[in-house]
């Protein structure tokens, strides 16, 4: 904010726009410039959901001078047209984010200085696949330019991508040369479908002009390259602008610290899990955000029925440089070797240590030996795990250290130059080709083969309630498909999401065939759908999936007088409708209509009468357990005696019901008419009238209103204390 002070000599040669020579002047402008660019900015392209039918989109804006700022600043649209049309097209196609998602942000650019942004994030969703698209980010007369990209299409098992590292920089110089690595990197691999990135994407997180930096100086590149990055210890745990910067999926766990940063995605024939390895030092916060993440890792592969699994995180548990012996990386060696064994993890992709290095195959912190190989020389059905780290992708390199124990690394080096990897799937491989960038050939390749099959699904899977309300699995063991990839062990998860990332993995016992898993704490009122897989070396069987069979209901309650049958509700199943009934012990079946349920007039032995939870073919639910009538219904064979007709009415505090009985069949004995006041099927009170006449009509009046109310009205042959079952001489009538 400088004066400025201009003066012409009239030497110059200055002319007026007439050609008239101009002759000396002074000039002091008064600079009243406030020029923002508010163009979209820091764009980022991803995967949430299929990217076989799915884009994810987030990028920012400059709010640095919000009077002065479009009108629709705060909008945040995409339009995705097929590649060949314009986005006037018809065929053009506009998604538009939460509100809730775009955020006005007052954030750090340097260590002094701050700015104001707006942080937008779009997903569009239902797209066709296999179509090659163009978009543009933005808001209606603000959009950015155009990038493309181009749905996964069925089948698509064989790709290619690209795995970098540690970007981060302290000047643009740096990102210029991440720029060109990327560069490089899509040169050699130009059909890469999506871009890994595990962690350190910048030096200082919560700095945007790093971030500014690290999407701008290859944004024309980033525009056309879904980028996946894990978050690393220099932009996290609490700093939010990774999330702000990118758009992934945010429900894998509770608190992910950022959020955004635990997530997964398919492509092909392969399922990619991303970790947060959190900072250096972990406090409460962290230990539980990463227990919770184990959790959900170990679910995220008992659901999978991708051939290979690959994780990505940032801070190496097997590396040769400045951290490898750290005592973080050593305890999280400790913790995750064994999850990653016993989930059968293909390739692990790292960061973090800044040199490079490709382990042998490793299971129980130990090389795999006696490997077979193919007629290529590649490892064929390797067991263990692949670690790779892959240097970085910028200027930032540490040293081989010297007293490291290597006995991990079956190759390591520090060329310091950048290095990127292109990975090339295939039904049956996998093939990693890393590269120093600038140079023409890979300076090391690997190539695992795997043509093992899945194991077939267990069988004679079940669940039932034991007596102290857990549930039982129980299962038999498949026969194996081969004997060299016998099934391991089991998988259990439940399958609509209602335990959270719960699982269980039960290893196989040898000689064993049956198997059982008692599932703790459920809750009584839910029901829920398990299922089961079968687990070779690698792969999941199809899922076997059964519903918890629920419990039955208790109290059994028979009326012989009045022809019904009650229960008392099984927890979650409140309404009549949750069941049905059967008057043959369970032959046959028909809908329950109240609670207690007519059975009609007739002789049924102990046992006849059950009723159970009805099974519900859209939710997934199994018949359930039944309740038996635990005494007999008999035929009142005077039913026919007497007739009654009648009506009731409101008389201003009262109920009046008015009823007329007549004898139509030879009879001698006693008659009563009773009159039995209910609340609902509460009863309320009870009263009886003789009958001497052939023919009555008979007035009883109540002191009650309301709709809640009803009378229902019999004629018997008794009425005292006898407990003898009186004999019913008429059909009873209900009036409300």
């Amino acid at each position: 904010n400088q004066a400025v002070s201009l003066e012409y000599d009239g030497q110059g040669g200055l002319q007026y726009a007439d050609g008239t020579a101009a002759g000396s002047f002074k000039l002091a402008p008064v600079n009243l410039s406030e020029l923002v660019d508010y163009s979209p900015i820091a764009i980022a392209m991803s995967f949430n959901g299929s990217p076989m039918t799915n884009r994810a989109f987030a990028w920012y804006t400059s709010y640095e001078v919000p009077q002065n700022a479009p009108a629709n600043i705060m909008d945040s649209i995409v339009e995705v047209v097929p590649a060949d049309q314009d986005f006037d097209s018809a065929k053009a196609l506009r998604f538009t984010g939460k509100p809730e998602e775009t955020k006005a942000l007052n954030l750090k650019i340097t260590n002094s200085t701050n700015g104001s942004f707006i942080s937008h994030k779009v997903l569009a969703d239902g797209l066709t696949p296999g179509t090659a698209y163009k978009y543009r980010v933005g808001s209606d007369g603000n959009w950015s330019a155009a990038g493309t990209f181009t749905t996964e299409g069925d089948n698509e098992n064989s790709y290619e991508f690209l795995y970098m590292t540690d970007s981060q920089g302290s000047n643009s110089q740096d990102y210029t040369v991440w720029a060109n690595t990327l560069k490089n990197g899509l040169e050699d691999f130009p059909n890469a479908k999506f871009l890994v990135m595990t962690g350190d994407q910048v030096d200082a997180g919560s700095l945007e002009s790093q971030w500014l930096d690290y999407f701008g100086k290859p944004q024309d590149m980033l525009m056309n390259l879904p980028l996946m990055a894990a978050v690393g210890n220099h932009e996290g745990p609490y700093n939010d602008n990774y999330y702000y910067h990118f758009n992934y999926p945010n429900d894998s766990i509770k608190n992910p610290l950022p959020p955004g940063s635990v997530y997964s995605y398919d492509y092909g024939d392969a399922h990619i899990m991303v970790l947060n390895t959190m900072d250096i030092a972990w406090d409460d916060r962290q230990k539980e955000s990463f227990r919770q993440e184990l959790e959900w890792l170990k679910k995220e592969v008992a659901e999978t029925d991708k051939k290979w699994k690959i994780v990505t995180f940032h801070k190496a548990i097997y590396s040769v440089g400045n951290h490898a012996k750290d005592s973080d990386i050593l305890e999280m060696r400790k913790m995750l070797y064994p999850v990653f064994d016993e989930l059968g993890i293909d390739v692990v992709l790292q960061g973090h240590d800044h040199t490079f290095m490709r382990s042998y195959q490793m299971y129980g912190d130990k090389p795999v030996a006696d490997i077979d190989m193919d007629e290529n020389g590649n490892p064929l059905n390797p067991g263990g795990t692949l670690y790779m780290i892959n240097n970085s992708a910028a200027t930032k390199f540490y040293d081989v250290m010297p007293n490291v124990d290597r006995y991990y690394a079956a190759k390591f080096e520090q060329p310091r130059i950048a290095i990127y990897s292109g990975i090339r799937m295939t039904e049956n491989s996998i093939t990693i080709d890393s590269y120093k960038s600038g140079e023409d050939n890979p300076f090391d390749t690997y190539t695992i083969v795997r043509n093992d099959g899945r194991p077939d699904p267990v069988e004679k899977l079940t669940a039932v309630k034991n007596d102290d309300g857990k549930t039982v699995l129980s299962w038999d063991k498949p026969k194996n498909v081969s004997a060299e990839d016998a099934v391991r062990g089991y998988r259990i998860y439940e399958a609509d999401g209602k335990l959270g990332n719960w699982s269980v993995y039960i290893p196989a016992v040898d000689g064993q065939e049956s198997y059982q898993y008692a599932v703790e704490g459920t809750d009584p009122g839910q029901v829920y759908k398990f299922a089961v897989t079968a687990v070779d070396k690698r792969d999941n069987s199809e899922a076997s999936i059964v519903s918890q069979t629920p419990m039955a209901p208790t109290t059994p309650v028979v009326d012989d007088l009045n022809n019904t049958f009650g229960w008392t509700n099984v927890p979650g199943f409140a309404e009549p409708a949750d069941y049905e009934y059967s008057v043959d012990a369970g032959a046959s079946w028909q809908p329950a209509a109240a609670n207690p349920q007519p059975v009609g007039d007739h002789d049924y032995a102990a046992g006849s009468v059950v009723v159970r939870v009805a099974a519900d073919e859209a939710a997934g639910t199994a018949a359930g357990l039944t309740l038996a009538s635990n005494k007999p219904f008999t035929v009142s064979s005077m039913e026919g005696t007497y007739t009654l007709t009648g009506d009731t009415k409101r008389t201003g505090d009262q109920i009046q019901v008015s009823v007329e009985v007549e004898k139509v069949a030879e009879y001698s004995g006693d008659a009563y008419v009773v009159f039995e006041l209910l609340n609902g099927e509460t009863p309320v009170l009870i009263n009886a009238v003789p009958l001497k006449q052939t023919k009555s009509t008979i007035s009883q009046y109540f002191n009650k209103t309301g709709s809640e109310y009803k009378v229902k009205v019999f004629v018997f042959n008794q009425f005292n204390s006898d407990l003898a079952k009186p004999e019913r001489l008429a059909k009873p009538l209900v009036l409300q």
